[in-house]
């Protein structure tokens, strides 16, 4: 009965403190910028990313030198959307279910800490359980700064197109391009 009563305690006490801090994190800091805020935020991000996609491309100068460009880059900003969402939502699921692994081994680990031989154990994993909720929160934090830059960049790409500064608008867009790929490494 009382190994029972201390895992159930272990599940309440660190398996929730664990599992939902990451999103707590990500809630704080998400209402403080207007962003998103867990993982289910990462279909919104696709979809606002093609609906701006899809607003500059519709201001596109059509049947000249200049319109053809503004249109390859904004394929490849279509491109570099899926790529850096995708990219994203896999390690934000990966890192959700290394760290509902790590907790649910927790006890093992932590029985280790009581003896100096396999204390590293033990130390390893507390860092790896931190690794994991860290990794969320960059997650949504960097796809919440590429939203917050990307709504800021796109009605002046709108602007520039709608005026015929075909220039300045592929280089706009092949920047919200380049930011998607740095973001994915």
């Amino acid at each position: 009965g009382g190994a029972v009563m201390s895992v159930g305690a272990y599940n309440n006490a660190v398996g929730s403190l664990a599992l939902e801090l990451p999103n707590d994190i990500n809630d704080a800091l998400g209402n403080a910028a207007g962003a998103i805020t867990n993982g289910s935020a990462f279909d919104n991000v696709l979809n606002q990313s093609f609906a701006a996609g899809a607003a500059i491309w519709l201001n596109i100068p059509m049947l000249s030198f200049a319109g053809l460009a503004m249109m390859i880059a904004t394929i490849l900003f279509f491109f570099a959307t899926i790529v850096t969402v995708g990219a994203a939502a896999l390690i934000f699921v990966a890192s959700v279910i290394l760290l509902t692994l790590l907790v649910k081994i927790g006890p093992l680990f932590l029985a280790c800490a009581f003896m100096s031989q396999t204390r590293f154990a033990a130390i390893g994993w507390i860092k790896t359980v931190a690794g994991c909720v860290v990794t969320q929160i960059l997650v949504v934090a960097i796809l919440s700064l590429f939203t917050a830059t990307e709504a800021q960049m796109v009605p002046g790409i709108i602007a520039q197109a709608q005026a015929g500064g075909a220039a300045n608008t592929v280089e706009l867009i092949l920047s919200l391009c380049e930011l998607g790929f740095l973001l994915c490494a």
